[in-house]
């Protein structure tokens, strides 16, 4: 079966490495970053962050693995970036207040967040973000985007150039398609994989702008335990085309959780699908490659076979 081949494949890999103690873990990303000649070899790092990156170096890597570089002295830019969110951002009061329930309902909901960061800060921080890109509509996922990377990186003051970079390049990589088509690929991928889930989704009436799309727009970060958000990121950083991977990823969800949700009625479907559980991420992006990898293949043959008939 497919998981027997998931686990085969789990054992004959060190399944990305989890044997492998948390603190050599450590000291194999602290030796990476402080090489003697101040060079960071970026493909070594993409390959050990392919297995997770430990918590307390994960904004350091993220950072350059994003290719973003200090450019001031730390005091002079949390002076500098403390300043710009407070003056330069101008949204209306309805908006503000807004952002600052979502804001509070995350901070609360992550108490080590909050350590890092007050609320009106963070508010301000979503709204340097819309500002900073007028492109970016408001959302409450924004809110727990944005608190994510705060939760990544080692002090609040690099979020927004963190958040903005990983916008970009997730833009760069949506340019060729919209988040309608990334959605309606998602929703085929289903159909096809899990046509016994999709049935259910149709039979309770569950529409899928209620939770596929979040899932795509959000990155998963208001639908998963905030760990399994960041170290699913991991993954997504790793990779030059990392972005490939999500739709995967939300598949490998579904069919994770399949079982589970045969019997709920369309409300529990919705709350279970947008408040998902602790997932196992290391399997989780193991299944989509494999996925990804047989649907690319899927592809090739019937290329090929169009390719036949037209001969």
């Amino acid at each position: 079966s497919v998981r027997d081949v998931l686990v085969d494949r789990e054992k004959s890999d060190g399944f990305f490495g989890k044997e492998e103690g948390e603190a050599t873990k450590l000291a194999k990303f602290q030796e990476m970053l402080q090489a003697e000649d101040s060079y960071v070899d970026i493909v070594q790092l993409r390959e050990a962050s392919r297995s997770g990156i430990p918590d307390k170096l994960r904004g350091e890597v993220w950072k350059n693995l994003l290719g973003i570089y200090p450019s001031m002295e730390s005091k002079d830019r949390i002076e500098h970036e403390d300043t710009k969110t407070q003056t330069t951002v101008e949204y209306d009061p309805d908006l503000a207040k807004e952002i600052t329930e979502e804001a509070r309902g995350f901070l609360k909901q992550h108490p080590a967040v909050q350590k890092k960061i007050s609320l009106g800060r963070l508010a301000r921080l979503v709204g340097s973000v819309i500002h900073s890109r007028p492109k970016i509509k408001y959302r409450p996922g924004l809110v727990h985007m944005v608190g994510s990377v705060v939760a990544a990186v080692d002090h609040w003051v690099d979020t927004t150039h963190v958040f903005l970079r990983i916008y970009d390049l997730k833009t760069t990589y949506m340019r060729s398609h919209s988040i309608g088509e990334e959605l309606a690929q998602l929703l085929a991928l289903v159909r096809r994989f899990l046509p016994s889930l999709r049935q259910v989704l149709i039979n309770e009436d569950l529409s899928p702008n209620r939770w596929a799309l979040p899932w795509i727009q959000n990155l998963l970060s208001d639908s998963l335990p905030l760990s399994c958000t960041l170290r699913l990121w991991d993954a997504y950083l790793s990779e030059s085309d990392g972005w490939k991977l999500h739709k995967f990823v939300c598949l490998a969800i579904l069919a994770t959780l399949e079982e589970e949700m045969q019997e709920m009625d369309r409300e529990e479907l919705h709350c279970f699908l947008r408040h998902l559980p602790a997932l196992d991420v290391e399997l989780l992006i193991l299944r989509a490659k494999n996925m990804q990898e047989g649907e690319a293949a899927n592809a090739a043959s019937a290329a090929d076979r169009k390719a036949n008939t037209a001969i």
